[in-house]
């Protein structure tokens, strides 16, 4: 007698992330993980992430927006000052920025935040950090606006590298600082719930201030670059997500381990 072995199904290989501007299966719409930002809804603003990156000339000339509600998408229409090409985390491209001349321009803030409240989330890595101005806003900056209301930025403390992040309500508010290491991808959450503006960098507890509502939302806004495009950061940003209202705890922890995995870092 012949003992033969069934299967009960197709054998599916495992998920690769992919090299260029394709995205992963389950955000074509195919099965694999239960979440995405799109079922923040109607709150996501922008999302960032491998697809879309438009490249011209030397590096990343356009970079798409992929929320389902919104077209922020950021440009840089010098390429000199485009941020390079080639470099990834985790395998998924990350527009390479540096650190001297690489920035891109977005969309006002009231396209993508409230004064009331508002959710950042990210993961980044840094190879350098020179800025060592006493004031957080005047420093490198994933994103921040040209009229100084709102930043997540770093600073060189003598070798100590760290984050803080902050926006005024007439009077800048910066949240105590955290640690970050230079050459390691790393995640951050920065947020403001109407009482305290909130930063969390990694599985590091949260660090806050309190704070009154955003000051203004006119101003244009910046990727890689403080609000004058003085002090500008050396790295690449692979994700970045904003929304214009307060996350529930299970919508925080929902984006965070969604980044976390996708991107092989700490969340």
């Amino acid at each position: 007698m012949t003992i033969r072995a069934s299967v009960a199904g197709p054998i599916v290989p495992p998920l690769v992330a992919p090299l260029g501007g394709s995205a992963l299966p389950w955000e074509s719409g195919g099965g694999g993980v239960p979440w995405t930002p799109a079922a923040l809804g109607s709150k996501l603003k922008l999302w960032l992430d491998q697809r879309d990156q438009v490249v011209t000339g030397a590096g990343v000339s356009d970079w798409g927006d992929q929320s389902p509600t919104g077209t922020q998408d950021w440009a840089q229409t010098i390429d000199a000052n485009r941020p390079a090409t080639g470099r990834t985390i985790n395998s998924y491209a990350a527009p390479d920025f540096d650190g001297t001349s690489d920035s891109m321009t977005g969309p006002a803030k009231s396209a993508m935040i409230s004064a009331a409240a508002y959710w950042i989330a990210g993961v980044v890595v840094l190879d350098a950090v020179a800025s060592t101005s006493s004031s957080y806003h005047l420093d490198e900056s994933i994103i921040s606006d040209t009229g100084q209301y709102i930043w997540n930025s770093f600073r060189n403390n003598v070798g100590v590298y760290t984050m803080a992040a902050g926006h005024s309500d007439g009077t800048a508010k910066t949240t105590p600082t955290q640690s970050i290491t230079l050459g390691t991808p790393f995640l951050f959450e920065h947020w403001y719930d109407g009482t305290n503006i909130n930063l969390r960098v990694g599985s590091a507890a949260a660090t806050q201030i309190a704070a009154g509502s955003v000051g203004s939302l006119v101003a244009t806004t910046r990727l890689g670059a403080d609000n004058d495009a003085s002090n500008l950061i050396n790295g690449a940003i692979g994700a970045l997500l904003i929304c214009n209202a307060t996350l529930t705890a299970v919508e925080q922890a929902a984006a965070r381990s969604y980044l976390a995995a996708k991107y092989g870092v700490v969340g």
